[in-house]
């Protein structure tokens, strides 16, 4: 069953890297619909996007980041749950201090945090099939001596 698991983190990554490709992208629909909600009151429908293209990047990003947050979450009942927590909380935490930044700024640091996400991804697929470390206690040994 976690091979099956592990073989969508495979797809994950995939979609973690089209994010990557396209964030500028998703980020200028992300703030349109910011601004949009915060003048009427209501999200965008169809028909108040200037274009289709905009329209499909939006939904595309919708189901994108549903699939990752499903593949994130039941990653916390896997043998890797410690990663997926710290998954979890780096995220909370880059959304948290991109609220407080310009457009640049964003930019910059979600492209970084999706390299990191795609790396770790990558990383625990690769372990599960190949590598076969026991990340807890290698998080125990390695980094939880830095954090404390």
């Amino acid at each position: 069953m976690e091979s099956i698991f592990y073989f969508f983190g495979i797809i994950v990554f995939i979609t973690i890297l089209s994010k990557i490709k396209y964030y500028g992208d998703f980020i200028d629909v992300i703030e349109f619909k910011e601004k949009f909600k915060k003048v009427t009151g209501k999200d965008p429908k169809k028909t108040d996007y200037k274009s289709e293209d905009i329209y499909n990047i939006s939904m595309g990003l919708g189901c994108l980041t549903i699939f990752q947050g499903l593949w994130y979450l039941f990653g916390l009942l896997s043998s890797d749950w410690i990663i997926f927590i710290f998954i979890f909380l780096s995220s909370i935490s880059i959304g948290l201090i991109k609220k407080l930044l310009n457009l640049q700024f964003k930019k910059i640091i979600g492209t970084f945090h999706l390299v990191i996400l795609a790396t770790v991804v990558i990383l625990l697929t690769i372990n599960h099939f190949h590598l076969n470390i026991d990340t807890f206690e290698w998080f125990k040994m390695h980094l939880l001596p830095i954090i404390t």
